[in-house]
């Protein structure tokens, strides 16, 4: 039996090879195959539900990239032509269809709108199109695409402390093969939804710099990274820097930013503290405690002031470890419950679980309560905890309890359901059996196709939608991705959760 879901997310500490190339910059969109900006095949088992004419994909491209450059005359001729040739095909061919598509650079509030806070269209230059009289922030991720989620929460919240707009970076496949490539942040998150309900303006890189046509230069950024432990020496290094250009120059955060500045196990670094280097004198008072690093060139600069940047920001909170976990969690009610998916890949989700249980067109998902079991790198520390094998991982009984809790908990809010979709890691088939013997299901990816059809990133992206649409959830302890599907459920749908025990627990509870 082939592995039902995507691969084992990596360790928050991983990080691409010292010198190695960064992948392709590939921008996935559920409206394109990997590889190919041609739209999906409509033989494909799951279409998307909201097909364009081809004509309006053109215009769309057009808008979305925003060349400058045609010439004034052959633009008016050719706009003219697609615009009759669209409105022909929608009058003669085409049914009225909802429009979700979210095109780079336009937002639907005009206060948000990307031309309010950039000086133009995307340059080959971060530093020709920012607007001198607006102060910036952004961080370069790559510690598993949960962790990274999490990590641009972090910077999203600093960025409302410190009144400065936020550039996101795409993700990057440190959790997947190099070929999966990038996809942007936009194409996972709804970005005009989580800038109207922030009330914040939201840019992306791609809306400042032209990844294709952008030349190499120099900036100056904060190594947060360095910051979390005396043993540290070297800053976080991400693809997105060598995608977008930057060679960066990193100042080490000084240790007296951390939580617990005398233990070098502990790596949280402080909001409050990080806040500081946006504002004169804790910048000061931290460059007097640390040295640039050169840049590739040779060159130290001193971090950017206009462009507060870092290079890893996952393990930052307001005053307690591992925050995100907390019910009080800051940075998830000011910004992590307002990140909602992108309306395209919430509607591929949705086409997918119509399939799943066998809908009638227009048929209602009925409730389900949605799994997480993280198996793969858990398996891995049942040695560290006197086990042998996977000895420590949580049983099938132990499932079928946490299942039943929430079942009992949906019951006395009148919601009754027999329907269990699980997700995993696990490759094993014997394990999967057991799943099977219990009545529970899922959605095979590789039989699906998922990966070929709409590229590698859409297997955890479309089991994470999968997570936060259960009317419950059952989860991992001590998995982020768990716990961020915890509380999507939780404040999404206001539904409960319970999660599978597997550090330190009898035998006879596993």
């Amino acid at each position: 039996m082939e592995s039902k879901t995507h691969s084992t997310q990596s360790s928050w500490s991983a990080r691409p090879p010292p010198g190695s190339p960064a992948p392709p910059y590939v921008p996935l969109s559920p409206f394109s195959s990997p590889g190919s900006t041609s739209p999906v095949s409509p033989s494909a088992p799951f279409p998307l539900p909201l097909p364009l004419p081809t004509a309006w994909q053109s215009l769309s491209r057009y808008v979305r990239k925003r060349r400058a450059g045609l010439l004034p005359l052959l633009a008016g001729v050719l706009l003219v032509a697609v615009s009759f040739l669209f409105l022909t095909i929608v009058r003669t061919e085409c049914k009225p269809v909802i429009q979700v598509v979210q095109q780079g650079g336009v937002r639907s509030d005009a206060k948000f709108s990307v031309r309010n806070w950039v000086l133009g269209a995307p340059k080959t230059r971060l530093t020709e199109n920012l607007k001198p009289d607006v102060k910036y922030i952004s961080t370069f991720v790559s510690s598993g695409w949960t962790n990274d989620v999490m990590t641009y929460g972090n910077m999203l919240y600093l960025a409302l402390l410190t009144q400065r707009v936020p550039i996101l970076g795409p993700f990057v496949p440190s959790h997947l093969q190099a070929s999966a490539g990038y996809i942007p942040f936009g194409d996972v998150f709804d970005i005009p939804r989580m800038a109207r309900d922030m009330n914040w303006p939201l840019l992306e890189w791609s809306d400042v710099k032209d990844a294709d046509r952008g030349v190499q230069e120099e900036v100056g950024c904060w190594s947060a990274w360095m910051g979390t432990s005396r043993t540290i020496t070297e800053p976080k290094s991400s693809w997105v820097t060598s995608v977008f250009g930057l060679d960066v120059s990193y100042t080490a955060v000084p240790y007296d930013r951390k939580m617990y500045p005398e233990n070098d196990q502990e790596p949280h670094l402080l909001h409050g503290k990080l806040m500081e280097l946006g504002f004169p004198t804790g910048r000061q008072k931290a460059l007097s405690q640390s040295t640039p690093r050169a840049t590739s060139q040779g060159n130290a600069l001193e971090p950017s002031d206009q462009l507060l940047c870092f290079d890893q920001m996952y393990a930052v909170s307001v005053d307690t470890p591992w925050e995100w976990f907390t019910d009080s969690s800051p940075v998830w009610r000011f910004v992590g419950k307002h990140m909602r998916w992108n309306p395209n890949a919430e509607a591929l989700a949705q086409a997918y679980l119509a399939q799943h249980w066998g809908l009638a067109k227009g048929e209602p998902i009925p409730p389900y309560i949605s799994v997480h079991i993280r198996r793969g790198d858990f398996g891995d520390k049942c040695k560290y905890l006197g086990k042998n094998g996977t000895g420590c991982l949580p049983t099938t009984n132990q499932l079928k309890r946490r299942v039943g809790e929430v079942q009992t908990q949906l019951l006395e809010k009148g919601i009754s359901t027999d329907k269990v979709l699980i997700t995993s890691d696990e490759k094993d088939p014997a394990w999967w059996e057991e799943i099977q013997q219990a009545g529970y299901t899922w959605i095979d990816h590789v039989a699906a196709q998922t990966d070929t059809r709409y590229g590698e990133w859409y297997s955890p992206l479309l089991d994470a939608i999968f997570h936060s649409s259960g009317a419950g959830f059952v989860g991992t302890d001590s998995s982020t991705m768990s716990m961020l599907a915890a509380r999507r459920v939780a404040e999404w749908n206001d539904g409960p959760s319970a999660f599978l025990q597997w550090i330190n627990v009898p035998e006879e509870e596993l």
